[in-house]
């Protein structure tokens, strides 16, 4: 009797081939840059054929956004359970450090999605950018314009390191220098 290997699900294959996409994606996009890369490029980079990938997704741009939504999320995800893992009792200045260091972990562990949503996202998906803001100013209780002025020099120094050849072994502790400064009361 021959053994058939089981059927998977619609479903999975559906899911299976949005992260594919969103991978390609990903890889294509912080290689290329958002405007070179192309339908084609991301179809033959996930491996598989075009009526497949427009089955996942509209075009390029919901590719692009849902790679961008995808990423923010899982980084929010990480800055969050960092955060919440601090003992109890820790100041709102120490939950932020730890959740810097969940982050830049994850930068430094998915650099072509970080380089999608840092370099590209603000010009092609600000929307999704700006979500990201959102979440931060509610993650450390900051308001708005202060969640700005911190995310935006974070980014500002994250662009510096991932478009720069030699990335900088120090960068840890500028950010962790800057977000310190921000969070520090000013005395009246």
């Amino acid at each position: 009797m021959s053994q058939s290997r089981p059927r998977l699900s619609h479903r999975f294959m559906e899911e299976h081939n949005r992260y594919r996409v969103m991978h390609a994606t990903a890889k294509g996009v912080a290689e290329k840059g958002y405007h070179a890369t192309s339908v084609a490029h991301l179809v033959k980079a996930a491996g598989m054929a075009r009526n497949t990938f427009y089955e996942t997704f509209s075009g390029k741009e919901e590719a692009f956004v849902a790679t961008v939504e995808w990423t923010i999320q899982e980084a929010l995800q990480r800055v969050q359970e960092a955060a919440g893992a601090a003992p109890d009792g820790s100041t709102r200045e120490q939950r932020s450090l730890a959740g810097l260091a969940a982050l830049l972990e994850f930068i430094d562990q998915q650099t072509d999605r970080a380089r999608v949503c840092l370099i590209y996202a603000p010009a092609a998906a600000p929307a999704a950018y700006e979500g990201m803001l959102e979440s931060f100013a509610v993650l450390t209780g900051m308001g708005e314009p202060k969640a700005q002025l911190v995310v935006g020099g974070i980014v500002w120094m994250l662009y510096r390191d991932l478009v720069t050849p030699a990335r900088n072994p120090d960068l840890p502790a500028e950010i962790q220098r800057w977000l310190e400064m921000q969070l520090t009361p000013v005395p009246a």
